[in-house]
């Protein structure tokens, strides 16, 4: 059986691991010194998700870490994306009633509602499409933020209609790291300038749940959403990029 606790160990100082089993391990490269172990390990993960029949591992990356790259791709790994990431300190969100109503699915929300207006918030995106299906999407929410997820799903109501959602989170082994799990508009209520607006009320909700500073990523195509981050006070933290091995 796979052994999460193990994998935590042997990436431990230089990879985040994000535990998204029985379906994928996620590995994202931290700011420290590059390991030199780093070949013998990939390729024992690699061994280790074949023998217990994941669907894929994928290893985010320093945009400037080329003897990374040459390993992913020596052990059957392809590029995905460029990503960008920003982060903010938290502590400078303003303190302002919130523009818009939301309900989660500790609430009133049924998981199959939420997952219609998810899915219709991933239409058109200017990120590359996912290639998972939307009980895959929700299972890997369940799995990454552990007991309270359904307080995480959260659609942004206007007038009784649902305009987007959010995912806010403190990132798993650590205490104080804002992140978005997800944030998106449905495609009719895109061009009204409400992306910015919701933006920072997710960064609100970040902070109210005792998230000191916000981590954020989007492709590196997605204009609209690095204008977003720029509008709301983030700065660009480093350029990162995804490789999928898929078994």
């Amino acid at each position: 059986m796979f052994d999460i606790s193990n994998i935590e160990k042997f990436f431990q100082g230089t990879f985040k691991v994000l535990n998204g089993l029985p379906r994928y391990v996620a590995l994202e490269e931290n700011e420290a010194q590059p390991d030199p172990d780093f070949k013998e390990k990939i390729s024992h993960l690699v061994e280790a998700g074949e023998v217990n029949k994941l669907h894929y591992i994928s290893v985010l990356i320093q945009k400037s870490n080329h003897d990374y790259m040459s390993i992913l791709v020596n052990n059957g790994f392809q590029y995905r994306s460029s990503i960008l990431e920003y982060t903010k300190e938290l502590g400078s969100v303003d303190e302002y009633p919130p523009p818009f109503q939301w309900k989660s699915l500790k609430d009133v929300l049924s998981e199959e509602e939420f997952k219609n207006i998810w899915e219709r918030c991933m239409l058109f995106s200017d990120n590359k499409p996912s290639t998972l299906s939307m009980n895959q999407h929700l299972d890997s929410v369940k799995t990454e933020l552990g007991d309270n997820w359904r307080n995480s799903c959260r659609v942004f109501i206007n007038e009784e209609n649902p305009i987007a959602v959010v995912i806010p989170h403190i990132e798993p082994g650590t205490t104080d790291e804002g992140r978005l799990f997800y944030f998106g508009i449905i495609p009719e209520e895109r061009g009204k300038g409400l992306g910015s607006i919701l933006h920072k009320q997710s960064l609100r909700f970040l902070k109210e749940i005792g998230a000191t500073y916000y981590v954020g990523g989007t492709h590196s195509t997605n204009i609209k959403m690095q204008h977003i981050f720029k509008s709301n006070g983030c700065r660009l933290k480093s350029e990162m990029e995804s490789y999928y091995k898929y078994f």
